[in-house]
């Protein structure tokens, strides 16, 4: 995207994996429980993974997640997997921006771990919910 000068949200960090599949959802969880105000995936389009299924596993493992967020307090909205492959530079800052907006509309994430006294934490129930030890336990790919 830098190289075609196309602009994207200055405040978008990314985090570079080899795989979507490598994403943990718990590192979903955690960066959202750390007061992120969202998280987006990218993966490769269903059925055109480098690593056979990866994608597929990702899609099966986000959606779990995705069912979790709202027990866990957090709104659906602040995440987002989304599909593009590596070389449509256009659709990666389309995905980046349109999610930057979206996220913006929600506003800050009102999780705020860093505060000197935390009182917001006495009230999250998602502290007690357990998700699976294993994500892709039982998901048939």
């Amino acid at each position: 995207a830098g190289l075609k000068r196309m602009a994207m949200d200055p405040h978008f960090v990314v985090i570079r994996t080899m795989c979507s599949a490598r994403v943990d959802p718990e590192w979903v969880l955690k960066a959202l429980s750390k007061g992120a105000d969202g998280v987006l995936v990218l993966a490769g389009h269903p059925g055109r993974c480098h690593y056979e299924i990866g994608n597929l596993r990702t899609r099966k493992r986000m959606t779990l997640l995705h069912n979790y967020l709202d027990q866990m307090g957090f709104h659906p909205d602040r995440f987002r997997i989304d599909y593009i492959d590596s070389e449509e530079v256009e659709g990666y800052v389309e995905a980046v921006n349109s999610y930057v907006e979206k996220v913006k509309e929600l506003g800050p994430n009102p999780v705020d771990m860093n505060a000197p006294i935390a009182p917001k934490r006495l009230e999250m129930p998602w502290l007690d919910i357990k998700p699976p030890k294993k994500w892709d336990e039982g998901l048939n790919i």
